[in-house]
C-alpha cells in the first residue's frame, strides 16, 4: 500500500544517509518511528492499519529468537536479549571468527 511504499522509501533514504555518516539520518529515524506509532491509532484514519504495529513487533521477536538459535548453534552463549539486540559471549575469544559469523547471519 501507500504507507508501506512511504516506509520503504524513507528507510532507503535513511540507510543511504547512515552509510555516509550523515547526521540528518536521525531526522528520518524520528519520522519513521512517528509514522509507525500513529499507524496503529485509529485516530489517524489514513495511516491506520490494525495489525501493522503488532506484525512488526512479532517479526522482531522472531528475528531475535532466530538470532539466539543461530549463535548458540555456532557455539556462542547468548547472555542477554531485548527488543532489538542480543549479547553473546565469545568462548573462542576470536573477534574475526565472530565477525564472520555475524556476516553469515546478516547476509546468509
Amino acid at each position: 500500500g501507500k504507507v508501506e511504499k512511504l516506509f520503504k522509501n524513507l528507510y532507503i533514504q535513511r540507510k543511504e544517509l547512515k552509510q555516509k555518516n550523515d547526521k540528518s539520518e536521525g531526522a528520518l529515524k524520528v519520522m519513521l518511528n512517528s509514522i509507525y506509532g500513529i499507524s496503529s491509532d485509529p485516530v489517524f484514519k489514513h495511516m491506520y492499519f490494525p495489525y501493522r504495529a503488532s506484525d512488526c513487533t512479532a517479526i522482531g521477536r522472531q528475528l531475535i529468537q532466530y538470532a539466539e538459535y543461530f549463535f548458540e548453534k555456532c557455539g556462542y552463549t547468548v547472555n542477554y536479549g531485548d527488543t532489538d539486540s542480543i549479547f553473546v559471549k565469545d568462548p573462542f575469544k576470536n573477534k574475526q571468527k565472530l565477525l564472520k559469523i555475524i556476516r553469515v547471519f546478516i547476509i546468509g
